[in-house]
């Protein structure tokens, strides 16, 4: 977060539970929405934002941090999974290929 107020960028955070109000605050949204999640509140992420996207033109993308289930969505995404969160089936040959590794990046 820091590091994005340092780029210039404005940042809000909302804690929104109900999809109304979520659309709600896309509505009254100025500028680029970034949806977000964890848990839980990741995969209703992934759920709602290939509907909003398809309604609103601000919305710039979704992350997801250990999201409980995914899909494919038609917007970028970065999903964060720890490593002893089930990230670790994700890695080649599921290890850190180098132990000074901290981020693998899959495309």
């Amino acid at each position: 977060v820091n590091a994005l107020h340092r780029t210039g960028l404005r940042l809000e955070v909302h804690a929104l539970k109900e999809p109304t109000d979520v659309e709600a605050a896309v509505k009254r949204a100025q500028g680029r929405i970034f949806l977000g999640g964890h848990s839980a509140g990741g995969r209703r992420a992934f759920e709602l934002i290939a509907w909003l996207a398809e309604r609103y033109t601000n919305i710039a993308g979704l992350i997801a941090i250990n999201p409980a289930g995914t899909t494919k969505i038609a917007v970028p995404l970065l999903t964060v999974i720890g490593e002893n969160d089930g990230g670790r089936r994700l890695l080649p040959f599921k290890e850190w290929p180098h132990e000074q590794d901290l981020i693998h990046v899959r495309r």
